[in-house]
């Protein structure tokens, strides 16, 4: 493995760490909640939910506002991979 973790200067280099955040990101995302039961499926699912109480296409299980944070850490640690910018 390549990897390396400080450059001279101290700075966080990207060399084959980017793939390997990316796999960690994709490994974090959450799907949306399916049941059996489509009362209960969260909206945003691809089935939907036969809940007519429930706003088509809407994430009530927390998925979207979870993988939204993931997609933040990840863009946070690749702008840190590639160091200060000028």
């Amino acid at each position: 493995m390549t990897d390396k973790v400080a450059g001279p200067d101290g700075s966080a280099l990207s060399e084959g760490l980017g793939p390997l955040v990316d796999e960690l990101a994709k490994l974090a995302r959450q799907q949306h909640y399916y049941c059996e039961d489509s009362w209960y499926t969260c909206p945003a699912h691809p089935e939907g939910t036969a809940n007519e109480f429930k706003e088509r296409g809407v994430c009530d299980c927390g998925a979207d506002k979870h993988n939204a944070a993931v997609e933040a850490l990840r863009e946070r640690i690749a702008a840190a991979l590639k160091g200060p910018s000028v």
